[in-house]
């Protein structure tokens, strides 16, 4: 008994998958927020990238939680298009060798660093934790879209009309809008209930709010594409239930809200429609070829179309990942792009019916990528590249037949111990 009283107490795996998770949390968190620095916390602060000192203590963490808890990690598994989004970003980086003079390359080097460095944390974290703990990105999104909402509302519209929670654009606010739309269909599919489709209506509203007619048209077109499985998901009930819900709660608001309906249709058919007010698109759009007709191989080198762009009107970056990647970083950076989506919808689709766990991850990545075609820089594509590792995880993990909402129909090993039974839960390719 003594012995057994004056034996240290070891901590359990359990334990370490929480941990994990919570680190997962705060890696969410840190993209979520975006770029952040003293100087918006109070005048008179320096402006210190917070970013760096948050990746430290992360950093930090993980290495804590590794070295205790070494004993009880599984395999990793294999995050599809790791390679091509890491040959991405790194040929950015070498970019910045021919980049032109007056190009802001120190900016965009960290920017592209700290991208690097949290995807590639999130990656890790994901790629080594359970089914369940992952599952809980979906509860994250839609709390945080809850208190998007809310504090956009609370705060009002902003000079041009259009909402957005304090800290963050109008085309930030519409992506985490539909982010948290997609995340109360996941729980639909997942737990069966109609329930969490009530808040989708406020996320809808939200977005028309934000007078994002990218982020709007974006979430049309992934909604079209992933159309089928999701309707497959659901079920014809829900289908239903949601379309109902929808147009109720879209009803009531804007009965009770004639002056932003009147914005609404002001900045979705009168200025696009009738005006043709693109907000400088198709002037980006020549340049940024032009530039990339240049060079077409290498690109004009990191930050390039920023000091070579001619139209009167200057941009501080192209509002489009593939024709900025074109510009910057030529045939050989647009190669590395597009395999990372590919492989990654390869990979996806490889399977049917795709399981929902990989199904709204994939439509989250997606989406984020095609929302980045119409506004965003390089750091801006954080939440796409996360989302779309979680669904190369997934898709992974679907062999072991284990998933969060108990999709699997494999039987779970027998217990050999800790390590080895985590070993054959989470072994991937």
């Amino acid at each position: 008994m003594s012995q057994i009283l004056t034996k240290p107490l070891k901590p359990t795996k359990s334990f370490y998958e929480r941990v994990g998770a919570l680190l997962l949390l705060c890696v969410f968190l840190a993209l979520l927020a975006g770029r952040f620095t003293l100087g918006r916390v109070g005048s008179g602060l320096p402006d210190f990238d917070l970013r760096l000192g948050f990746l430290y203590l992360l950093l930090t963490g993980i290495a804590v939680w590794i070295a205790g808890g070494h004993g009880y990690f599984p395999k990793p598994l294999k995050v599809t298009g790791a390679g091509f989004f890491i040959a991405w970003a790194f040929w950015l980086l070498f970019s910045s060798v021919w980049a032109p003079d007056g190009a802001r390359v120190g900016d965009a080097f960290l920017d592209i660093v700290l991208l690097i460095a949290f995807t590639l944390v999130a990656w890790g974290l994901m790629s080594r934790l359970s089914a369940e703990s992952t599952a809980r990105i979906w509860k994250w999104m839609l709390v945080a879209a809850v208190i998007y909402f809310a504090l956009a509302m609370a705060a009002g519209p902003g000079a041009q009309g259009r909402y957005a929670a304090p800290g963050g654009g109008p085309n930030v606010f519409v992506r985490v809008m539909v982010l948290g739309a997609i995340a109360a269909l996941y729980f639909t599919s997942t737990r069966k209930k109609a329930i969490y489709l009530l808040p989708v209506p406020l996320f809808a509203v939200g977005a028309a709010l934000s007078g994002s007619r990218g982020g709007l048209l974006s979430a049309a077109v992934i909604l079209l594409v992933f159309s089928i499985p999701i309707c497959r998901q659901l079920g014809a009930k829900r289908v239903t239930g949601l379309l109902v819900i929808g147009v109720i709660g879209v009803w009531i608001f804007a009965s009770t809200n004639p002056k932003i309906v009147a914005f609404v249709q002001d900045r979705f058919l009168e200025q696009t429609l009738v005006e043709g007010y693109s907000s400088g698109r198709d002037t980006i759009a020549e340049d940024a070829l032009r530039l990339f007709g240049q060079s077409p191989i290498t690109g004009v080198g990191l930050d390039g179309y920023y000091v070579l762009q001619v139209s009167p009107e200057t941009f501080e970056y192209p509002h489009n990942l593939v024709i900025a990647t074109m510009a910057e970083t030529g045939i050989v950076g647009l190669v590395f792009l597009l395999g990372a989506l590919v492989t990654v919808f390869a990979v996806v689709v490889r399977h049917r019916p795709i399981p929902a766990t990989v199904l709204y991850a994939a439509g989250a990545g997606f989406y984020q990528f095609v929302a980045g075609l119409f506004s965003g820089d390089y750091y801006d594509t954080r939440m796409m590249w996360f989302f779309l590792g979680l669904a190369a995880v997934e898709a992974g993990r679907r062999k072991t037949g284990v998933t969060a909402s108990g999709e699997g129909t494999v039987s779970q090993p027998r217990r050999l111990g800790i390590a080895a039974s985590g070993a054959n839960l989470y072994r991937s390719y």
